[in-house]
């Protein structure tokens, strides 16, 4: 069928609140392809793909109304760059045209010779940035213990973003079955029974420093511990996953700070200020900014609140003019004591570590690049274009 569009009618909100209700829209249904936000008017225009079910629009309205119980304050810009690029078209039939890219299915993608070579200059980069930290590099897997995230209250603030694991039980008959039966369906499903299939004990792991926590978790620490890690990250988006600015599966390099509060707070300000001068000097526009995670609607109203009063986190964000908006490519990140009472990790006196982090989406800093400069290396800034020449 061709796409429909739906008016959803709802009370009036907070500009301040239209990104974030936008993106938890999509997992209202499946079949909806664009979310047009109009917080003043208190109307919602989605583009269908298949009909909206009734059920559905009545949860849409029930999502604004409990995420619009508190009013968000806009975010604080602490800095902004100006940059060089003249590009204002979307950037990625180009670079497909081009081979720098292949868009592999919804939230995936494969990176050609010379967006490999970038993401390794990057990624290059945040490396030599933790060792200015004297960060001890670590290897993490992809798969995370389900226990590990319930440890930290990971379903109840980020439920919608799960990608969960599931294999063929020991059962020699179900296994037999499922290898004379399998098949994809039209829309690309497998088509097997969950009674066939085991599992739940593990996830694909949503970031990289959870891992680290599991490492020194019952520890007593006498120093600063700091610690890097580039690993694979699953985050599930439903339609808000477009291009290489937001995938499902992605590449997060982070920095890892676990100490005393004077000291995560200083090593996160001395990384802000490194990420500032680098931006700068490619050239890049964008903006430093407080932000908040994207929690689910139960939380979303009094955690975003929370962390936005107490500066918990900041964004750099960098231009995508052909959507006439902006991209988080790092975040610096205060989790005051809840990793350390979470996996009772002291410091000398008994006290609950503190902790912080700096991460990097590798991806997101090539789509910021093509966004602003295009696809042909030749107008890109000179330490992007000769990471890519030689």
């Amino acid at each position: 069928m061709d796409d429909a569009c739906v008016v959803v009618k709802t009370n009036p909100f907070s500009p301040t609140l239209a990104a974030d209700i936008r993106a938890k829209v999509f997992y209202a249904a499946p079949g909806i392809s664009e979310v047009v936000v109009d917080a003043a008017g208190g109307k919602l225009t989605l583009t269908m793909r298949q009909p909206l079910p009734a059920m559905a629009q009545v949860a849409i309205e029930d999502l604004v109304r409990r995420m619009a119980t508190r009013t968000i304050v806009a975010e604080k810009v602490l800095e902004s760059y100006s940059g060089g690029g003249m590009q204002t078209t979307d950037p990625h039939p180009e670079a497909i045209a081009r081979g720098l890219l292949w868009l592999a299915g919804p939230g995936t993608c494969v990176l050609g010779d010379t967006l490999s070579r970038l993401f390794e200059y990057f990624d290059a980069w945040f490396t030599r940035l933790a060792g200015q930290c004297q960060a001890e590099s670590f290897r993490f897997p992809t798969l995370i213990p389900s226990q590990l995230l319930a440890r930290v209250d990971y379903f109840k603030s980020f439920p919608h973003s799960l990608s969960l694991v599931y294999h063929l039980p020991e059962n020699i008959p179900a296994i037999e079955r499922f290898s004379t039966t399998a098949c994809c369906a039209e829309d690309g499903k497998l088509n097997v029974s969950p009674a066939d299939l085991a599992g739940g004990e593990y996830l694909l792991s949503p970031a990289v420093c959870f891992h680290y926590y599991q490492v020194l978790a019952g520890k007593k620490l006498d120093r600063l511990h700091v610690a890097t890690a580039i690993g694979k990250s699953f985050r599930y988006e439903s339609g808000n996953m477009r291009g290489l600015e937001r995938l499902w599966d992605f590449s997060m390099r982070e920095i890892i700070f676990v100490g005393r509060e004077d000291d995560v707070l200083a090593k996160r300000q001395f990384t802000m200020e490194a990420l500032s001068r680098f931006t700068r000097e490619l050239g890049l526009a964008g903006l430093m900014e407080k932000a908040n995670d994207p929690f689910f609607v139960g939380n979303f109203s009094l955690q975003a609140s929370f962390q936005s009063a107490l500066d918990l986190k900041y964004e750099l964000r960098l231009d995508l003019p052909y959507q006439r908006g902006t991209l988080a490519v790092g975040s610096f990140n205060y989790h005051q004591a809840f990793f350390g009472k979470a996996f009772d990790i002291t410091l000398a006196d008994g006290a609950p570590v503190r902790t912080a982090c700096t991460a990097f989406g590798v991806e997101r800093w090539l789509a910021a690049v093509l966004a602003q400069y295009g696809c042909d290396p030749v107008r890109w800034p000179e330490p992007l274009r000769l990471a890519v020449t030689g």
